[in-house]
């Protein structure tokens, strides 16, 4: 008979596992970028992992489990960075945005952060693909064939085992209109070997999240 393998226990992920990054602000956003592009692999989920981790998790658990699904990751990505940006003494203020795209008749959600550098507003924001933005000044969606309806900004503290939902709940975030139900299944429906090989295919600078930055250091 053979024998059971060994027994793996899967690490779970402290808080004080998060790095300090060094230089000027964008080294330090790059290299965050960088850190959370390999602790977070953008990967195809099934249809049943969309249904159970899709917005569900927090931080400790997206950063457990070391994954995300590759269509619509920002909520993920937004967790992971403001818990970051936190750890290296940039006070984050997330920003939830209600969002009604045109080629969609539901409502969406969208996460972007805001934070102060030396008295000095940016905003960070996940965007298409693999795309990472740094601007500076107030965040303000500028993409086409998009709808602002509403945008909440959180500057309470985030657990590291709170989820987003859980965030915007105890926010008082007005989710009117807005079914995660619906997105689930979108997602599903999207979720083809097509799509994703179309996804890859078209990712810039090897498929690494990339800092796309305008800012000037002074």
């Amino acid at each position: 008979m053979k024998e059971a393998g060994p027994n793996i226990t899967q690490k779970v992920f402290d808080e004080n596992d998060l790095e300090v990054f060094e230089g000027d602000l964008e080294s330090r956003i790059k290299a965050l970028a960088f850190w959370i592009d390999h602790k977070v692999k953008r990967k195809q989920w099934s249809n049943e992992e969309i249904a159970k981790k899709f917005a569900k998790r927090s931080t400790r658990e997206i950063l457990t489990d070391g994954d995300t699904g590759f269509m619509n990751p920002c909520s993920d990505f937004m967790l992971v960075a403001w818990a970051l940006l936190k750890k290296n003494g940039l006070k984050p203020i997330l920003i939830a945005e209600k969002i009604k795209p045109k080629k969609y008749n539901f409502i969406h959600m969208h996460f972007v952060i805001e934070f102060f550098n030396k008295d000095i507003l940016y905003f960070l924001d996940f965007t298409t693909k693999n795309q990472v933005v740094l601007r500076k000044g107030e965040y303000k969606n500028q993409r086409e064939g998009i709808e602002t309806l509403q945008t909440v900004k959180i500057t309470n503290d985030i657990s590291f085992d709170q989820n987003m939902q859980s965030v915007l709940e105890n926010n008082k975030f007005d989710f009117s209109g807005f079914k995660l139900e619906d997105i689930v299944a979108q997602l599903q429906k999207d979720n083809t070997p097509q799509t994703y090989a179309s996804y890859v295919e078209k990712l810039p600078h090897n498929g690494d999240l990339y800092l796309d930055s305008d800012i000037q250091i002074s």
